[in-house]
């Protein structure tokens, strides 16, 4: 339950702050390690999107957020490529 509560609190907080994106990007620019530990998470999402995030939000180092769905669950994610 905790978990949830964060992804959803997480998710808010994406939303609110999404208009810091530099734009969507294909899947192939996304490093192998931020879709893996995406799909280590949530192994059931259907991906709607990419994009990457501007370095000043997430503390000078790359990062990208990924729009997903599963079921009637919407999800954005912000992963650091680290």
């Amino acid at each position: 339950m905790k978990q949830l509560l964060a992804v959803v609190v997480c998710s808010i907080a994406v939303v609110a702050a999404s208009s810091a994106s530099t734009g969507k990007v294909k899947k192939s620019d996304v490093p192998k390690p931020v879709r893996d530990a995406f799909a280590g998470r949530f192994p059931k999402a259907a991906v709607k999107a990419y994009l990457k995030e501007e370095k000043t939000k997430c503390g000078g180092q790359d990062c990208y957020e990924i729009e997903s769905m599963e079921g009637t669950v919407s999800r954005d994610i912000i992963i650091a490529a680290d």
